[in-house]
């Protein structure tokens, strides 16, 4: 008996292709056909997840996306069914931001923007993973709210000297948005 009598054939197509990875060091196809034992170990696919925690970080977004349109367009005022902490008074903060140029981009108000991009991202995490090629245009459009929110920051600060926990919120949502965005791209 030889060594040819020691050396298994691979049985069926799923092997022979698991062996030829191996031998080569080529990429192994994941997925749910191949058998646990020949995924190779310490690969995780992490989309599922990274998905739908966008979704849920987009729904925040959109919701702070809201709750500031209505506020621009004076739909806040003594508003019953917003709570104070939310900056809900008449002179509070976020009703004085809203009122400021620094609200508008190209004359559309920022919140407005960001319930056209809320909602593209919940639809983009919703949506199949074979459905990803706007994904390089969230990042695109992620980086430049981003970019757009340290600005905004900045004016909050250091030109209009108030304090927004609202307006923290929605530029941190845009952050780690960006941040998986990029590895649900990876993924």
């Amino acid at each position: 008996m030889g060594w040819k009598g020691l050396v298994r054939r691979p049985n069926n197509q799923q092997e022979t292709a698991t062996r030829n990875w191996v031998l080569t060091g080529g990429t192994l196809p994941l997925g749910p056909h191949l058998p646990q034992a020949a995924r190779p170990r310490g690969i995780y696919n992490h989309g599922m997840w990274v998905r739908a925690l966008v979704a849920v970080l987009a729904l925040a977004g959109l919701a702070d996306a809201f709750y500031f349109t209505f506020a621009y367009y004076g739909r806040i005022k003594k508003a019953r069914w917003v709570p104070e902490i939310l900056c809900a008074r008449e002179g509070s903060s976020c009703v004085t931001v809203v009122q400021t140029p620094y609200a508008r981009v190209f004359g559309v108000p920022n919140s407005l923007l960001g319930i056209f991009y809320y909602l593209l991202v919940v639809l983009w995490a919703a949506a199949l993973p074979w459905i990803s090629a706007i994904g390089w245009v969230l990042i695109a459009a992620s980086a430049g709210a981003v970019m757009l929110g340290s600005y905004l920051i900045y004016s909050l600060r250091r030109k209009l000297y108030i304090d927004c926990p609202l307006c923290y919120a929605a530029h941190a949502i845009n952050t780690v948005l960006l941040v998986l965005l990029i590895l649900a791209k990876r993924s």
